[in-house]
């Protein structure tokens, strides 16, 4: 709803005693940017007494989104 697209990407490597479960690229328009963030904080809170953690980095580079090598 918020991002534009979505990319799946192979897990890194998970702190000890922890368990990766999804790490995701989302390009979200600058506009939306806000908007996001609240969504990703909501459902922390909401997932958070089921013992998940999420994590928010960014804004990153659009790489996730470029297709092919040059």
């Amino acid at each position: 709803r918020h991002a534009d697209q979505t990319r799946r990407r192979e897990p890194a490597a998970a702190e000890p005693g922890l368990r990766l479960l999804l790490d995701a690229a989302f390009l979200v328009p600058v506009g939306k940017a806000a908007t996001f963030r609240e969504a990703v904080r909501s459902q922390a809170e909401r997932l958070a007494p089921r013992g998940y953690r999420v994590v928010l980095t960014g804004p990153w580079p659009a790489y996730n989104f470029v297709a092919g090598t040059p």
